[in-house]
């Protein structure tokens, strides 16, 4: 990785090295840079990187806020039904601000201030069968900023256009949920990359 020409490497391949150098320079890795003549290769392989992707950028670059994934899409899927309509869907969801148990019995219309609302927007295949999740947050929580999303695709299903799909449809359901305000993983970088080149 470290030795390979950056010039040579196709845009997808740079965000993805990108990513992974991002992360083990911000969180620490259990195999990478263990010393500090490690973590300078990576810091300058990074900026060599960065370099070229500007190059190549034409206008598209955007400082972005990089995460570690934090939930697996098998945790957000148990909370949902396992079959349902084909196509995109919304769900309401709500949680008290303070506990984060979920709120059952009053309309999304009539929370309070101490309830969150959560805009589930799902794709289901033609079986019916849960294939992508997208969360739209309305700042209360205290763990998301307004119009913040986040967004799984099941790992079967993925790379082909279904993030982007969602993506593209939340901006138009949500205009406040802009690019630029999101925070990525990894994975996410790649989808960005994605819905910049079709802009």
């Amino acid at each position: 990785m470290i030795d390979e020409p950056v010039t040579g490497m196709t845009d997808q391949e740079l965000l993805a090295e990108k990513s992974t150098l991002m992360v083990i320079l911000q969180f620490g890795s259990i195999d990478a840079a263990d010393d500090d003549e490690e973590i300078a290769e990576f810091a300058s392989r990074l900026e060599k990187i960065d370099n070229e992707m500007a190059y190549r950028g034409e206008g598209k670059q955007m400082e972005v806020q990089l995460i570690p994934p934090a939930y697996s899409w098998e945790s957000q899927a148990r909370q949902y039904a396992e079959s349902g309509s084909p196509g995109l869907t919304l769900e309401q969801h709500m949680v008290e601000v303070d506990t984060g148990n979920e709120v059952f019995d009053i309309p999304a219309d009539l929370a309070g201030p101490n309830v969150s609302v959560i805009d589930c927007l799902l794709m289901r295949d033609e079986q019916g069968c849960l294939i992508a999740i997208l969360n739209h947050y309305d700042g209360k929580n205290p763990m998301e900023s307004a119009d913040a999303v986040n967004l799984w695709v099941r790992p079967d299903c993925q790379r082909r256009g279904i993030g982007t799909t969602m993506a593209q449809e939340a901006g138009r359901r949500w205009p406040g949920a802009r690019l630029e305000d999101q925070r990525y993983t990894p994975m996410g970088m790649l989808l960005l990359r994605s819905l910049l080149d079709s802009q």
